[in-house]
């Protein structure tokens, strides 16, 4: 059986394809980079491009096995996912007062009732804490004596127009996706870059990707905070763009080859001849000044992280902050965050030991930092399918019943 993880996103489609062996775990057997169409800030708007971009994606993975695509799970991001805390209440059934599995069942489908917006549809419900009689923190009640029986959940919805032309797009392309395979990038990235231990202390994981930045945190093992942004590292290069009044590849070359997060580690005397970058171009610029365009948007997306943490009151958390996504790779940015925050930050790094790697260039690739999200599809995949690769990612998203059937008591 084959998991395939699809990381659509706005500049480039990251592709991942695990096998499932007999124990359970996951052996990823390829990983793919193709550039991405029809997507801007993290959501399809043109689907025909969309679709030629993942038919062009598909095709890299096609001769791996006529299976490949059977169990597809794929990310969704951007503006238009609402993120908004519920609770639902059941009174214990039993006459000996134990919790079972259905009081469980009755409080979540309590949560899960909650108005909303006739044009979302929800796409998980995150589990936070159980409340028995008045005692809070409770993480599985099963098993537990109590007559009232509360559970806080985080439920995540999409846009159903957004679902739509991701889910037309992947099928256009000859694929198939369930809905409830279609993951919230933050979660999906959380789950191959964070640890327990990261989780317990308090943290939060920032993806700089192209069109989007997404942060999560989470504290005593539970979501404190989620929100996706619509700014991203192609604002760079567009920032570029103007500033050398060269074209949007042009800049792009300058920003990877030249670029640095912090603009005072650069001297100033050192120049960049731009027609070594593209012959149409005339002049210098100094590598100050490029980095002094960067220092500029990647200080106002931590500054937008910097706001939501205030804004949630986490402030203080000792794991710090854990930098992912293509942005991630700039030259410099773990000592411009460390500036901008006043937290401890570290790059991103995704434990192999969740994963059998069936080569040296799966393992570079899986080092990274612009596959987390992909790695940690492949995570939520063998979670769902209930394999034993899951240990980053259970009990956190999917259909709510499949992951409640795997808590032990």
């Amino acid at each position: 059986m084959f998991i395939t993880a699809l990381d659509l996103g706005t500049a480039e489609i990251k592709l991942a394809v695990a096998e499932v062996g007999k124990d359970g775990k996951l052996s990823i057997i390829e990983m793919v980079k193709v550039p991405s169409g029809g997507v801007n800030k993290g959501e399809v708007t043109d689907v025909e491009a969309a679709t030629a971009a993942l038919e062009a994606a598909f095709d890299e993975i096609a001769g791996i096995d006529k299976a490949v695509l059977d169990n597809l799970f794929v990310n969704i991001n951007g503006r238009r996912v609402a993120v908004s805390g519920s609770r639902g209440i059941a009174a214990v059934s039993r006459g000996t007062n134990e919790i079972g599995q259905e009081d469980m069942d009755r409080a979540i489908a309590g949560a899960e009732a909650i108005k909303t917006d006739r044009n979302l549809r929800k796409i998980h419900t995150l589990v936070q804490e159980y409340i028995v009689d008045g005692s809070d923190q409770i993480q599985n009640p099963l098993g537990m004596s109590g007559t009232r029986l509360e559970v806080y959940s985080m439920i995540v919805s999409a846009f159903t127009e957004a679902l739509n032309n991701l889910t037309q797009s992947i099928e256009h392309a000859g694929g198939h996706v369930e809905e409830e395979n279609i993951v919230y990038g933050p979660l999906a990235a959380s789950h191959a870059a964070l640890t327990k231990a990261h989780k317990d202390l308090g943290v939060v994981l920032i993806d700089i990707g192209a069109g989007t930045t997404s942060m999560v945190v989470f504290e005593e093992n539970k979501l404190a905070g989620i929100k996706v942004f619509p700014i991203g590292a192609t604002h760079i290069t567009n920032d570029l763009a103007v500033k050398l009044k060269s074209s949007i590849a042009a800049a792009e070359k300058v920003k990877v080859s030249f670029g640095h997060a912090l603009a005072k580690e650069v001297a100033a005397k050192d120049k960049i001849d731009l027609a070594d970058i593209d012959a149409r171009l005339k002049g210098t610029c100094t590598r100050r000044e490029v980095a002094e365009v960067i220092e500029s948007r990647l200080a106002e997306i931590f500054e937008l992280v910097g706001s939501e943490l205030r804004a949630i009151k986490k402030t203080h958390l000792p794991a710090g902050v854990i930098l992912c996504g293509g942005g991630a790779k700039t030259s410099g940015v773990i000592d411009l965050a460390r500036q901008e925050l006043n937290l401890p930050v570290h790059m991103a790094n995704c434990e192999v030991n969740v994963f059998d790697v069936a080569s040296q260039d799966i393992l570079e690739k899986l080092d990274d930092v612009q596959f987390i999200v992909a790695a940690g599809l492949l995570v939520e995949g063998n979670s769902q399918l209930g394999g034993q690769g899951s240990v980053r990612g259970k009990g956190m998203i999917g259909s709510i019943k499949k992951l409640l059937k795997h808590i032990k008591p």
